[in-house]
């Protein structure tokens, strides 16, 4: 897992509340933005005490329109 949060007895208490806001953030941006990658990327990464991509990932974040997605509306009511 993620080396930042520690291990052993002293281990962050906080782990289980970052990694489920991390979800709901990346939830939240998958339903509300199409993402595109910028450029064709090779996959190189730095190995150090956080894995890095190298030269960086480039995405292209577009606002999708909630009339097009019948899941982000309420349903009709008879």
């Amino acid at each position: 897992e993620f080396s930042a949060f520690g291990a052993g007895p002293r281990a962050c208490l906080g782990k289980p509340l970052a990694l489920m806001e991390m979800k709901l953030v990346t939830a939240l941006l998958l339903r509300a933005f199409d993402i595109e990658l910028e450029t064709e990327h090779a996959g190189g990464y730095t190995a150090s005490l956080m894995l890095t991509i190298e030269p960086g990932l480039f995405v292209r974040f577009t606002p999708r329109d909630p009339r097009d997605d019948a899941s982000l509306t309420w349903p009709s009511t008879p």
